[in-house]
């Protein structure tokens, strides 16, 4: 089943989880990739929304412990939101992303007490 196919399975309406074998190539290798989609839209019931968020964990305990290994856990507002290269960005997430848009790496900032000296006003 493509990516395509799966959002037509995916109810619209309400909250939903699917598990999702996606078989997919990388760096030339072709990979196996078992996704655990929670979809919750908008327009669905409260108590519904609620009902899934409590069981989420538990309904994720209950597959690795029947022996399937999860590969990813995905979280989407819609089906539609679920895109090809959006799977492929959450499975295998490039180093890129960890640099600013300048370029530069993100630097943590000094503990308080530990930088430089700074003029004070008594």
């Amino acid at each position: 089943m493509q990516v395509g196919d799966l959002v037509n399975q995916i109810p619209a309406d309400k909250p939903s989880f699917t598990l999702y074998q996606w078989n997919h190539n990388h760096k030339g290798a072709t990979e196996r990739s078992i996704l655990f989609i929670y979809c919750c839209p908008m327009s669905s019931q409260v108590k519904l929304k609620m009902l899934y968020s409590t069981v989420n964990k538990a309904a994720i305990s209950a597959i690795e412990g029947a022996g399937l290994k999860i590969t990813n856990k995905i979280e989407v507002d819609t089906p539609n939101d679920l895109k090809e290269k959006d799977l492929y960005d959450q499975v295998h997430p490039s180093d890129e992303k960890a640099t600013l848009a300048g370029g530069t790496k993100f630097a943590r900032p000094m503990r308080p007490g530990k930088g430089r000296a700074r003029m004070t006003k008594n």
